[in-house]
């Protein structure tokens, strides 16, 4: 069986060490995985979401939020909060 590996948003700085500390699946079915840094259209890329994994094992237990939520945590070593996203 061929597991989805869509492709998502993530922050450039990620790829250079930055946790990523915010993830939404957007109501769309759309991701996105925030650093801390600004989120803007250029500090951002499209990678399969397999990748971001690949970054923090961590990310991957949320891949079963359901579109309209959002994850959120103070640092690396802090647990995943998941709310439904409001804005």
């Amino acid at each position: 069986m061929v597991r989805d590996d869509p492709l998502v948003f993530v922050m450039r700085d990620a790829f250079t060490g930055r946790p990523i500390l915010t993830v939404y699946h957007e109501a769309d079915g759309d991701w996105q995985y925030l650093t801390d840094g600004e989120a803007m259209a250029e500090n951002a890329q499209l990678v399969h979401q397999s990748h971001v994994y690949d970054l923090d094992v961590s990310l991957s237990g949320l891949d079963s939020m359901p579109p309209g939520t959002r994850a959120v945590r103070q640092d690396q070593g802090s647990p995943w909060v998941i709310s439904e996203d409001l804005d």
